[in-house]
């Protein structure tokens, strides 16, 4: 009895339908414009519904002009003809909706869907398993945040060509600046030296990852060591000399010495700590973003 009861559970798990997966996906372009897609579809994707909410800031979404398909196989567009009450003509429109009833969102709007579809003949879906979906245009200014979730209002989500839903994986909040903030808060200790033409003059590599640790190039060498011998190179170089331009890179302490020397043995003291080991970011407190050179 005790191995029949355990032939039926392993035929039951058999028999269990695998769910088609997919990865959403948010890419900021810079000024305000994003593209959602998609990656490791593991079905072809005939519809996609999801839900954008807007926070922390003053973006909206201020027209349907404003969104667009940017992958020609999502080009039936319905709430968009739901509202207007036209001839459906594939690829016209925009791909959004309101975030809870059929039709378009009342613009400008900081919360609507997604909502597009594929429409072939023979019927089909989007083949790739990876591509975008729409891109969006928002109106504002400073950093807000764009949310997506899963659809709200029974649209019924990502579906595969059955109408079967996709179980979806959304990314994280994404954070979309219109104007690009300075990398240093003004809340940081060292603001007044970064921004003091005469001193740092704002120069990226006070905002690079490691740089408090004596990386002054903000690159690694022989792929893992972020403080090595062409950051000694560079205090080097800085070391008791005049500030200009990328000598301040190897001020690792962000201060003068002696009145009037941004680079000295207070500087060496952190690169001889740091070099060659594995050292850890710094303190992101007052940092807007780190910068990549």
């Amino acid at each position: 009895m005790k191995n029949l009861v355990t032939l039926i559970a392993v035929i039951a798990l058999s028999a269990a339908p695998v769910l088609a997966t997919v990865d959403i996906t948010i890419v900021d372009n810079g000024g305000g414009s994003v593209t959602i897609g998609y990656a490791n579809a593991t079905e072809d994707i005939s519809g996609v519904s999801m839900l954008v909410t807007i926070t922390n800031g003053d973006a909206e979404l201020a027209a349907c002009v404003d969104a667009s398909a940017t992958n020609p196989p999502f080009n039936a567009n319905i709430d968009y003809f739901t509202t207007t009450g036209g001839t459906p003509v594939l690829g016209d429109g925009c791909p959004v909706g309101d975030a809870l009833v059929a039709g378009l969102p009342t613009f400008p709007s900081t919360t609507f869907a997604i909502s597009t579809g594929v429409l072939m003949d023979p019927p089909g879906g989007a083949p790739a398993a990876s591509g975008t979906i729409a891109t969006i245009q928002l109106t504002g200014t400073g950093c807000s945040d764009v949310t997506l979730s899963a659809d709200t209002a029974g649209r019924g989500g990502i579906v595969d060509i059955n109408g079967a839903e996709l179980v979806a994986t959304f990314p994280a909040t994404a954070n979309i600046c219109f104007s690009l903030p300075e990398c240093m808060k003004a809340t940081h200790p060292d603001y007044a030296n970064w921004i003091d033409p005469t001193y740092a003059n704002k120069n990226d590599c006070w905002c690079y990852e490691r740089q408090c640790n004596g990386d002054a190039d903000g690159k690694q060498q022989f792929g893992s060591f972020w403080v090595l011998s062409d950051d000694l190179a560079i205090l080097a170089a800085a070391y008791g000399q005049p500030l200009a331009g990328n000598n301040v890179c190897a001020d690792f302490d962000h201060a003068k010495q002696f009145g009037s020397f941004a680079v000295l043995s207070d500087d060496l003291a952190i690169l001889a700590a740091g070099y060659g080991q594995a050292t850890a970011l710094c303190d992101m407190t007052h940092i807007n973003f780190w910068i990549v050179p």
